[in-house]
């Protein structure tokens, strides 16, 4: 479930670092005015930078296991849901309480349109996980609400166990348990991120606006601007913001 836009976090760092260095390699000719822009500060927000990009990495790695394991428990659930309108189908529910179901059994299948726990294009790490957590939270509450149907309709009796009104019920409160204990420990991650995200994006001050006021800096440092040597070394050094 990680974001594939971690990737630009930890690229933006590195080329931050490039940028460091090459500006290094410049010597007396690199003197910017803006404090911000200075070797010294532009080196500790680099290393404030790469703290916080590890302590990510490192709640990312304390919440990975337990979310293979819901994502785990979680697998069987679509499929048996079928099976229960299956099993529904047999017995002498009315049409109307069966179209029910069927809309509960299609949020818990994500098959009904503009359903809002479908994936609608995730911009930030945090947004990926938490709606991820609220899809299964909203899975796990409607599977509930199937279940208690279920129970309103006498008819439904399947000799088949894991169908059973008992076993569906041990199901679900498996599933809400591993849903809170996640919840918990999302916390830490959650606050990792914001941490990074402040650093490496706070308009102005953040890595990123600081590493494009360098590049523009470097234009104005020397006489020949775009085409000096010195710009050409960072011209290509690109960094980039999370959607918003």
């Amino acid at each position: 479930m990680a974001s594939s836009s971690e990737k630009g976090h930890e690229v933006n760092l590195s080329n931050f670092n490039n940028l460091i260095q090459i500006c290094s390699s410049f010597g007396s000719n690199y003197n910017p005015s803006k404090p911000a822009l200075t070797l010294p500060v532009m080196s500790a927000t680099a290393i404030t930078a790469t703290g916080q990009q590890n302590i990510v990495s490192e709640q990312w790695a304390h919440i990975k296991e337990p979310i293979n394991q819901r994502q785990i428990l979680f697998a069987p659930l679509s499929k048996m849901v079928t099976r229960i309108m299956r099993s529904l189908s047999n017995t002498e529910a009315s049409d109307q309480f069966k179209a029910d179901a069927k809309t509960v059994a299609d949020d818990i299948r994500s098959m009904n349109k503009g359903n809002p726990n479908a994936s609608t294009g995730i911009n930030t790490d945090e947004e990926f996980v938490s709606r991820s957590h609220a899809s299964f939270v909203m899975k796990a509450a409607n599977f509930l609400k199937l279940i208690e149907l279920l129970k309103t309709l006498p008819s439904y009796k399947p000799n088949e166990a894991d169908l059973m009104i008992a076993t569906l019920q041990f199901y679900y409160e498996n599933l809400n348990k591993v849903n809170n204990g996640l919840a918990a420990q999302l916390t830490p991650y959650y606050t990792a991120l914001r941490n990074r995200n402040k650093t490496f994006y706070t308009p102005k001050s953040g890595l990123v606006d600081t590493a494009y006021a360098c590049k523009d800096y470097i234009i104005s440092m020397m006489p020949e601007g775009i085409k000096s040597p010195e710009y050409k070394l960072v011209a290509k050094i690109q960094f980039t913001r999370p959607n918003k």
